[in-house]
């Protein structure tokens, strides 16, 4: 198939122009967005939280994060970075040995190793 020298250069600006750069900025994004959440899996409540403790977890669903807190409440929440997300109306981050999470209300969740997610 031979192109015309009109649809060669559609077709140069149109594979390197501005459109490219959002295509590659997406696909970049996609993919960040496909890394598995250090944060997910289930845990447990340790400190400061209620005496109930039924199971708490934490999954991703793209840049959403879906939280059940030690009472079983569930909220829809944002993940914010690979390692923090904002659920029930505060943060909670993941501590640097990747086995306790600090919520911005003191609570503190450790990683349940008993569970399977």
């Amino acid at each position: 198939m031979q192109l015309s020298n009109s649809e060669m250069i559609v077709m140069r600006s149109t594979l390197f122009g501005p459109s490219a750069v959002l295509l590659v900025l997406a696909l970049l994004t996609k993919s960040q967005a496909q890394e598995p959440a250090e944060i997910a899996g289930p845990w447990m409540c340790d400190k400061f939280c209620s005496v109930w403790d039924s199971g708490a977890s934490i999954t991703i669903d793209g840049e959403y994060a879906i939280c059940r807190n030690e009472r079983g409440d569930l909220s829809k929440g944002r993940l914010l970075t690979n390692r923090s997300v904002r659920c029930f109306g505060i943060v909670g981050k993941l501590a640097d040995d990747n086995e306790s999470i600090q919520w911005s209300n003191g609570n503190i969740w450790r990683r349940d190793h008993h569970q399977t997610f």
